[in-house]
Formats: C-alpha cells, structure tokens, sequence
C-alpha cells in the first residue's frame, strides 16, 4: 500500500513513502528503478529554508517569462508530467485554524500510472503490484499543532503539521508497528503511541515561543528515518528526506487550502557492517506531492492527492541507466492520485 506523508502537504504533514519493495532481503537498486521505494512525501512527504533547486534538466522550459503556473488544483488534476519551476515559498507550510488536532485519516488509492512506459516504472512486477492497491484503503492518525509565528511580534501562533510524527504514523500502518527504528530527533512527541494517544499530547500549546517550534522547523527543512519494515529479514534502511519546492494557495478564502511540496529523498542500506565497496547505490528520487483540501465541517475534511516521481540519476549507478533517466527530459515515472478522508479524533482543550 502506499502512504502518503507529504512533509506539509498532505494532511500528514507531508512526506510521501511508498512501501518499499524488497529483494532478497535488500531495498531493490537504481537499477530495477525503484520499485516502490520509500517516497517520503505521496503521502507525507520536508523542506530547506533557502531554495534547493532541482537538477536543470528537470526544469521544464516556458514559453514566456510572464506566463503564470496554472493554480495548484489545476496542476494536480490536470495530468502534469513535468516539475514545477517553484522554490521554497515559506519556511513551512501553515495551516488554516480548522486543521488543528488529532484526525484518523482514510487515504484511498484511485489510480496508479506510468507515463513513460512500465520499463521506467519499475517493470512488469512493481507494475502489475502497485495497481493492487487501486481501491485499497490505509488507516492512519495525522496530527497538526501548534508553532510560534516569527513574523508575529506579538507572539501569535500558526497551525503546522506535526511531520515527524506524522511520517511515523504512516510507516508504521504501512510497513509494520515495529518499522520505525529512530527518528531525526531521537523521540516522537507525545509518548504515549501512534494509535492512542492521551490528554498529554503537545500541541504545542503551552510555550509556543520555545523548543517546538524549533523542532518542527527544523523538520521542515530535513528528516531522516532509519526503518526496519516487516517482511525485511532485519534489513534496515536509511531515508533522508529534503525538502526542495513547497507553495500552498487558499482558492476560496475559506472552507479550501491546496499545497504542493517537493522532497529528495535519498534511501541506504543502514549499517550491517558489510564493505561500503560492496553495497548498493542510494537510490534517489524527487517526488512532488499536491494535496487539495476541502473542509466538509467542523469534524470531516476531504482530500484529492496526487504524487508524481522524477528519477535523479546517481553518480555511483549504471552509466547506461543514468543516461536513460537524463533522455526522458524531466518527465514523471510513476504517478499516482487518493482521495483521503479524515476524522477529528480530538482539538487541544482551548479550541
């Protein structure tokens, strides 16, 4: 199944990780062309505080300077194959106030494309696979708290998403309670676990102005994860997820708030004492998340999502490969697009 966190796009805070296909005990190479790699971002899905472009042969060319990008709803309904041409807008993504709190989120997959060929994709198998999940719905708690405003002398506070738990969340439903090894901090808030969480979970309400609004930011622009998913054998891994793009627009002013973020996501082999000569590649991707949000009422909010994955050649993989990802001319492998429902579980008691 795959998640979707997308580091600050999704309702998950936003990280898009697809479960990660395994291969005689180890996350498949480059040269299968990740095959369902841990996209931290569909879902989910991080961000640098100064603009992290993608490589040039990723940008997509436009005919005149002053032409403007279609709105972000457009984009993720309108089929787009080529990156955006966006920076880091903002240091993260802030929420409307009806975001805030605890939401069960059901993210259903509604279709899985390949638009350059199933090849690229990943070939027949992770193909014919990721089509399985059409239909098929994953369950997971997403979280959005508080942070202190820096552009608010008076000491206001903006909503964001809680991505490091958010993230968590989403790879533990999906690759196995136990998937999640450590975390760029070292913890997750609020203790008291994923699926049930009580009274004392921080929102950061309390000393918006301190520690959590660091932490978060800090999320934004980069998290890493080592995880160990079931079915692995004890094989773990290594995600690194950077943000790269991140714009949000509010069509209507109000009951609506759509958001695209870019990641870099670089995935290891973690450890194992085995010789570095000896192991794979990273395998490296940037996949471009757009989350469009419609507030149904106070307690429902709808979501259509779409993830789009561009191969970034490495320097240490088959020539022969890198020279095919370069000729496809920045267009997407791997397309697929949710309709995500979420539930208000619980707001902080002043809400």
């Amino acid at each position: 199944n795959s998640l979707g966190l997308f580091m600050g796009n999704s309702f998950e805070a936003g990280v898009h990780l697809s479960k990660p296909r395994l291969h005689g005990s180890k996350l498949e190479t480059e040269a299968g062309l990740a095959r369902n790699t841990i996209l931290v971002s569909r879902r989910v899905s991080l961000a640098l505080l100064t603009t992290v472009p993608t490589a040039n042969f990723l940008a997509p060319k436009r005919a005149f300077a002053d032409e403007p990008m279609p709105s972000l709803r457009d984009r993720a309904e309108g089929g787009a194959v080529l990156p955006t041409a966006y920076g880091v807008e903002t240091k993260d993504v802030f929420y409307p106030p009806w975001f805030i709190g605890v939401w069960e989120a059901e993210s259903t997959t509604e279709r899985v494309e390949a638009p350059v060929g199933v090849a690229l994709f990943g070939g027949n198998r992770t193909y014919y696979k990721a089509l399985e999940d059409v239909g098929k719905t994953l369950k997971y708690d997403t979280r959005f708290r508080y942070a202190a405003s820096s552009n608010d002398p008076a000491g206001g506070r903006v909503v964001v998403s809680d991505r490091e738990f958010n993230v968590a969340s989403i790879v533990r439903a999906s690759m196995g309670g136990a998937a999640v090894v450590s975390t760029s901090s070292g913890f997750l808030r609020g203790g008291g676990g994923l699926t049930a969480m009580g009274p004392g979970d921080d929102f950061g309400t309390e000393g918006v102005s301190g520690g959590a609004w660091g932490d978060n930011e800090a999320a934004a622009e980069r998290l890493s994860f080592v995880l160990a998913p079931s079915g692995a054998n004890g094989t773990r891994f290594r995600a690194v997820l950077t943000t790269t793009q991140r714009r949000s627009e509010n069509p209507d002013g109000g009951g609506t708030f759509d958001v695209l973020e870019t990641v870099r996501q670089v995935v290891t082999a973690d450890g194992g004492g085995g010789s570095p000569a000896s192991a794979p590649p990273p395998l490296i991707k940037d996949i471009e998340t757009v989350s469009c949000y419609r507030r149904i009422s106070d307690t429902t909010v709808e979501a259509f999502q779409r993830t789009a994955t561009f191969l970034v050649p490495s320097t240490n993989a088959d020539p022969y490969l890198a020279a095919a990802i370069l000729r496809l001319g920045g267009r997407a492998v791997d397309v697929r697009t949710y309709r995500i429902k979420y539930k208000l579980l619980r707001r902080p008691s002043e809400v």
